[in-house]
């Protein structure tokens, strides 16, 4: 049909975690959360789900303390948006020129630590899944990183929807239709 209108953010999400059996009910889900535009809709269309799902959600923040005040603002823009939806908040700060191993890009050293303290955090706190805010377009950018690396065509497939314990729900989204 002509008129039927185009399904919500909401809808595609739901639908594509669902085709891909990123959620089930129950399960307790731990989102990172950077305050960009990509990670706070993941944040909200959760919140959203988790009414029909019945999982147990709560929020990670990384400060990489590289962007200074800057990322203070992003850490507590998270913090107020988590606490007003009454999720449960956790975040560390963490200097990363610190951390950084000898042939490491700040960028690579990001995150290492960055998924090294979420996935402490998720074990800690008891949560079963990661889910992070990839969209269509870090899909293509990997892929093609991996083609110019020369990985090998049997290593340039891209980001998966699932990977271990972490979920990617917006994979199938592009950055403008999030925006």
């Amino acid at each position: 049909h002509m008129n039927e209108k185009p399904p919500s953010i909401h809808q595609e999400i739901r639908d594509f975690c669902i085709q891909n059996r990123l959620i089930s009910r129950g399960d307790g889900i731990l989102l990172a959360v950077s305050g960009g535009p990509d990670s706070t809709a993941l944040l909200h269309v959760f919140r959203e789900l988790q009414r029909e799902f019945q999982f147990e959600l709560g929020v990670a923040h990384v400060n990489h303390g590289i962007r200074g005040a800057d990322a203070d603002l992003d850490q507590q823009f998270v913090k107020d948006m988590t606490e007003s939806l009454g999720m449960s908040f956790f975040s560390t700060r963490l200097q990363i020129a610190e951390l950084k191993e000898k042939r490491e890009s700040p960028e690579e050293a990001a995150r290492r630590v960055r998924y090294t303290y979420l996935f402490e955090t998720m074990k800690l706190q008891g949560f079963d899944k990661l889910a992070t805010s990839h969209t269509l377009e870090d899909n293509i950018e990997t892929i093609l990183y991996r083609l110019a690396t020369g990985t090998g065509t049997g290593g340039a497939g891209g980001i998966h929807p699932q990977n271990g314990a972490v979920i990617h729900p917006l994979l199938a989204l592009s950055k403008k239709r999030i925006l």
